[in-house]
């Protein structure tokens, strides 16, 4: 069984790095050759997923860039679709072979179990932690409530709980939420897909 990480911000082997690169909504050589180059810029932390269907491409920018594998943090996050006890793992292992490594980084559900099988999905991913194809697992779009429930049935940190999140939106209370139990927010849209660099403030 791998033993639960909790991640920390910044540099290290138990770090993640805090300013990601996410691949969505490139595909195909488009992909592979932005991660490549985002590797090249100096980017450690790449995020992809099953939704985002990159990511052989972004193993093959990965590969492309040079680096070794414990050089580069690597997100991906497992398709709704896939949340069923016949799919996930199959999925997840899928994932780990179409991107060309051994083990994930950091492993997310990329949205919100629906009742009654919240419970259920959340312990296949933290099964997914103890089989140790990923070093850590996280949530994205989860509420303070589902943040609390899931921090509470899991026995491996939720290390963090991807959301939008920039300065046109308030996510204060759920920081807040976030801060005390010790997850840490990642922002996806961090630029509120473009609106707030035109914003006049």
């Amino acid at each position: 069984m791998a033993a639960p990480t909790r991640l920390a911000q910044g540099t290290g082997p138990d770090a993640m790095p805090m300013l990601g690169f996410g691949t969505y909504p490139l595909t195909g050589q488009t992909a592979r050759d932005a991660v490549a180059m985002a590797l090249d810029a100096g980017y450690r932390h790449i995020d992809t997923a099953q939704m985002y269907e990159n990511e052989a491409a972004v193993g093959a920018g990965l590969r492309d860039s040079g680096l070794s594998r414990g050089e580069v943090f690597i997100v991906s996050k497992v398709l709704p679709d896939n949340f069923g006890a016949n799919r996930f793992a199959e999925s997840v292992e899928r994932s780990l072979d179409d991107i060309g490594i051994d083990r994930l980084d950091l492993l997310l559900l990329h949205w919100p179990p629906a009742e009654p099988e919240f419970d259920a999905v959340l312990d296949r991913l933290i099964e997914s932690c103890e089989a140790g194809r990923t070093r850590a697992i996280g949530v994205s779009n989860f509420t303070i409530a589902m943040m609390e429930r899931a921090s509470a049935r899991s026995p491996a940190p939720i290390v963090t709980n991807q959301v939008e999140f920039h300065p046109l939106l308030d996510q204060s209370s759920l920081q807040a939420a976030a801060d005390r139990l010790g997850v840490t927010l990642s922002a996806y849209c961090a630029l509120a897909r473009g609106e707030a660099i035109r914003h006049p403030t």
